[in-house]
């Protein structure tokens, strides 16, 4: 095991045994893309780059902020890392409010521990303190999201696509108020009408799948309606006052 004078930056994955090229090249990955998914920078909107440094003979995976980012944003990012990896690794999914991408990197990457071979120790250093992410933390994350129960009703969002890993169509619908967009499985006779509404707001009705945290998981469509787009809603000056009146 690694030591605090054995990290060389303020961000660091330590594979705690030697692994094949393949499993190495996998965490690695996988890490890279955790990282990526919690370390936007706040005060520019754009994702920061980094510099990877990887010791002769080490297990050791070092990256450092990209000449030019700023200090306050490497500071953040940090932070953010951190406190996301300590709630993983205690298991606190309700309050660490991760995406689903995050969560899905952090499963993989507890993945990568277990082996034919028994278990590698997987730890993130930040700041040079180190947390483990063992097995468990893959298993909770399975656990806490997965469906939980079901009930109809409906979801509104902005309609989104992306491409599978097998080159299928997915869809998925989001909303600021979730955290993670909600996979939607529509009849083949509605895929066209609801592609005409791609990167619009609408408001879908069927059974509904929910995750234990009470946030829907995904949804199987029975119709769905578009929604006026943001700009054609009343706004605030439009408003005003109305209650005020009516009170009167």
């Amino acid at each position: 095991m690694a030591t605090a004078q054995d990290i060389p930056t303020d961000l660091a994955l330590e594979i705690g045994a030697d692994l094949d090229p393949t499993r190495f090249l996998a965490a690695a990955r996988t890490f890279f893309a955790f990282v990526d998914s919690l370390a936007a920078a706040p005060t520019n909107d754009t994702r920061i780059e980094w510099r990877v440094t990887v010791r002769s003979a080490s297990t050791i995976l070092a990256l450092s902020p990209a000449p030019g980012v700023l200090d306050a944003d490497a500071g953040a990012a940090y932070a953010r890392i951190d406190a996301a990896t300590r709630a993983l690794a205690a298991g606190d999914l309700a309050h660490a409010t991760l995406s689903e991408a995050t969560l899905d990197h952090a499963r993989k990457l507890a993945d990568v521990a277990v082996g034919r071979d028994g278990v590698v120790p997987i730890r993130v250093w930040v700041c040079r303190q180190p947390i483990l992410l063992g097995p468990e933390v893959g298993d909770t994350i399975r656990e806490e999201t997965r469906p939980a129960y079901r009930d109809f009703g409906s979801i509104e969002g902005t309609l989104t696509a992306i491409q599978d890993g097998k080159g299928g169509l997915e869809l998925r619908v989001r909303d600021p108020m979730w955290h993670r967009p909600v996979h939607c499985f529509l009849p083949e006779t509605m895929l066209a009408e609801a592609m005409g509404h791609f990167r619009k707001r609408v408001e879908l009705f069927g059974e509904i799948h929910y995750r234990k945290d009470d946030a829907p998981d995904s949804i199987r469509v029975e119709r769905f309606a578009p929604l006026e787009p943001d700009e054609m809603l009343p706004s605030i000056d439009d408003v005003r006052g109305l209650f005020a009146a009516a009170a009167q």
